[in-house]
């Protein structure tokens, strides 16, 4: 809620120790014992009581509600006067506090007569004098009371006793009064287990839980479709997930905080991989994650997320980060089936401004020379037998298509390849922009098919079929064609450029001197099969490369960074190792003099950790000192030790493909 305005307590008023009223003697007491309140205290309580009441109305022509009692000030038989812009004039009303063991007739009268004997030395329009009683006045007595205190004065005032069943009345719209000035038990009586769950969790707040809560026991998650919902303690999720016809995600975010109940947070697949998918099964109390900035002054948390920068307590902000884990896991399943079914795992090029999926790079006069030879081999108006007519030619882009169906293919379209600027040139101005980036377009694009029954050799193809088909099929065969055409092209102008390439002979045809592949099968893929030394310098290769790169918020849990210095220290003790002071150096934060004490620091360092780690560059110098052992040195690991290496390493190729995936997944933002 934003305050309008906002009221300044005393000094007395400000530094008094509230003393909660005792627990209710049976679950039969409804009403509040306001008379138990010391009287100071009960001074106190009035004055956040009526402030929460005007805020709450949304009466905008409040302009202040200030408590009488600052230094130097005169109080004049009042407490606390609210002032009401009237136009050109400003009103206000006066209030007093009674707490008293006895508060009769006489009392009031003499209250108001004091008021108005004050009167004239305010110096203020006063259209209203009210008095706030501990003890409950019947209805009867409360009109008499006040038709006695108008006749007191002719001065046009109105007169108001609000006793304790009206603040009782007035309270109960503030959960968060009765939980500060109230013992625990008369929040649970009056608003029951959640209510006070609500504010021991959440502070003195209003309570306004979201239905989204109603009848919440445990952390739950359930998913219809595309649709995923997971809530816990303090956060619900609801998010569409990838699928086949759409592969990005987003998600809408509610919290349990009654602070958020009027906030509505989305966040949509560019910001789910930059920020909160990019960080996962990051522990906040050992580590950070982006959205998340630490309070200094404070315990709890900044959050950015969406366009709303909200504060968390440190509950709240490690509830939000489980609630992102669990969607990662389900976000993660979902890409991998996608990747599985379009093939399209190993081609992590992308051009950044399309969903396409990158499989090749060629010179662009090879790509005119693809167009050339598919406007020739057109299906729809070659009906002389060729077994090459199967494009349905566009000046564009490629389209395979057949006709009708064979023993090998379905009628209809099969692939569709589409040219994109090559984002790499650029690197060296030395060279021209003369190459152009062959993309596979994922069949969402054209044919709806939630399965991916449709991918297939059959259908249409995945993207490692259409890469296989451009580099051994279609580029040798347009390759053929043209040193076979017998045009008024020949000796031309282009035929003398590109003569070294073009008839350099089909029938010698190296894929390398013509196509640049961007599928990059890698052995971690079967890290089962990993038992000699040199796939498992090949592993390390692949993590020492990714962890170089210094990735932003890489997180290695406990058992995984022991493991790491376990592996280094074994390999070390199976190598015949003479440059010490290489790997020291790669080591520098351990206590050594030669290779045995080395050994025996890493060894008390992967005992003595007690937190993982989040700096790549102290994973990529522990990977470098296996890597340089291994390809520098002999080494005497057999199969078994390798496996056993591979099998501690296993959590860093997690975090590496893990990150991997979404950078092709950011083709989709």
């Amino acid at each position: 809620m934003i305050n309008r305005f906002l009221m300044k307590l005393p000094g007395f008023l400000e530094s008094i120790e509230i003393k909660k009223v005792k627990a209710p003697a049976t679950h039969d007491d409804k009403n509040l014992p306001f008379n138990m309140l010391e009287p100071r205290i009960f001074e106190r309580f009035c004055c956040e009581l009526l402030w929460k009441k005007y805020e709450s109305e949304l009466n905008t022509n409040i302009v202040d509600i200030l408590p009488i009692g600052v230094s130097g000030q005169k109080q004049y038989g009042a407490d606390i006067f609210v002032k009401e812009s009237g136009g050109s004039s400003n009103k206000y009303a006066l209030y007093e506090v009674k707490r008293v063991g006895s508060f009769s007739i006489a009392e009031y009268k003499k209250t108001v007569s004091r008021f108005l004997h004050y009167y004239e030395s305010w110096g203020l329009e006063i259209t209203e004098f009210n008095v706030f009683v501990a003890e409950n006045i019947s209805a009867d007595e409360i009109i008499l009371w006040q038709r006695e205190a108008s006749a007191l004065s002719d001065k046009s005032i109105n007169y108001k006793i609000i006793p304790s069943v009206t603040l009782d009345r007035w309270i109960k719209e503030f959960p968060e009064l009765v939980y500060k000035y109230f013992h625990p038990a008369w929040t649970q009586l009056l608003y029951g287990d959640v209510g006070l769950w609500h504010l021991e969790k959440y502070g003195i707040w209003e309570f306004k839980e979201p239905t989204s809560w109603n009848d919440y026991v445990e952390p739950k998650k359930n998913q219809y479709g595309d649709i995923f919902e997971f809530i816990n303690e303090h956060v619900n999720i609801y998010a569409f997930l990838p699928s086949l016809d759409n592969n990005s995600a987003s998600c809408k975010v509610e919290f349990r905080n009654g602070r958020f109940s009027h906030v509505t947070i989305t966040l949509s697949h560019e910001q789910l991989i930059q920020s909160f998918f990019s960080s996962v099964n990051i522990p906040i109390d050992q580590s950070k994650r982006p959205f998340l900035l630490e309070r200094h002054f404070s315990d709890g948390y900044y959050c950015d997320i969406g366009n709303c920068r909200i504060e968390l307590s440190f509950g709240e902000a490690e509830s939000l980060c489980a609630a992102f884990d669990v969607f990662w896991e389900e976000y993660r399943k979902r890409v991998n089936n996608i990747e599985e079914v379009w093939r399209s795992k190993f081609f992590n090029y992308h051009t950044g401004v399309s969903t396409d999926v990158a499989l090749i790079r060629v010179k662009r006069w090879l790509w005119s020379l693809l167009l050339d030879f598919a406007y020739a081999h057109d299906a729809i108006n070659n009906n002389d037998g060729d077994s090459w007519a199967i494009f349905d030619s566009c000046p564009g882009y490629l389209k395979v298509y057949t006709k009708s169906s064979s023993l090998t293919m379905d009628a209809g379209h099969h692939a569709f390849i589409k040219p994109h600027k090559y984002d790499g040139w650029f690197s060296n101005f030395r060279n021209s922009d003369d190459e152009v980036v062959l993309a596979w377009q994922h069949p969402s694009k054209y044919f709806f098919d939630n399965k991916g029954d449709n991918i297939n050799p059959r259908g249409y193809w995945d993207a490692k079929t259409t890469h296989d088909w451009l580099i051994h099929s279609l580029i040798p065969k347009a390759l053929e064609w043209r040193v076979s055409l017998k045009s008024s092209r020949a000796g031309g102008f282009f035929e003398r450029i590109f003569s070294s390439k073009k008839n350099a002979g089909f029938n010698n045809y190296v894929p390398q001197n013509y196509v640049a592949s961007f599928y990059e099968p890698h052995m971690v893929s079967d890290l089962d099969n990993v038992e000699d030394i040199d796939s498992l310098l090949a592993l390390l290769e692949r993590l020492q490369g990714f962890f170089n790169a210094a990735p932003d918020y890489i997180f290695v849990d406990l058992d995984t960074y022991k493991g790491l210095y376990i592996s280094i220290a074994d390999v070390f003790l199976k190598s015949n190792i003479k440059n010490y002071s290489y790997f020291h150096g790669n080591l520098s934060y351990l206590s050594a003099s030669d290779m045995p004490t080395l050994v025996r620091s890493i060894n008390e360092h992967a005992a003595e950790s007690v937190v993982g780690c989040d700096n790549s560059f102290q994973i990529d110098c522990a990977l470098r000192c296996i890597l340089v052992a291994l390809r520098d040195y002999e080494s005497y690991l057999n199969g078994y030790e390798v496996r056993n290496i591979v099998t501690r390493l296993r959590p860093l190729v997690d975090v590496m493909e893990n990150r991997r995936m979404l950078n092709r997944q950011s083709r989709f933002v």
